[in-house]
């Protein structure tokens, strides 16, 4: 098996390297590791007031990692978003902007 080094960053550094100050469309499928990008959304939608208007992502793997922290995300996340599941996608969900 070969290691290889993949670079990385968050969507904070991301917004702020690109100074983005609109976002129309977010879509998440990070096989269970959503977390940390949906927290910092919501951080920057309570702080800085960038909010997708739209967020699209995948809980099924989420659920099954950590199930309260998915819990404490919705809880968080619809202040600015009503969300639902999308029909006939395993735990898929989307979020608009209320």
């Amino acid at each position: 098996m070969k290691n290889i080094t993949v670079k990385t960053t968050s969507y904070t550094k991301l917004v702020e390297t690109y100074q983005i100050e609109s976002l129309g469309f977010l879509k998440l499928d990070m096989e269970g590791f959503e977390f940390p990008v949906l927290e910092e959304c919501i951080s920057l939608c309570s702080n800085k007031k960038i909010c997708p208007l739209k967020i699209e992502f995948e809980g099924k793997w989420m659920h099954k990692i950590n199930h309260t922290r998915m819990e404490k995300i919705f809880k968080h996340i619809s202040i600015f978003y009503d969300c639902f599941k999308l029909k006939g996608i395993d735990m898929n969900y989307e979020c608009n902007i209320e």
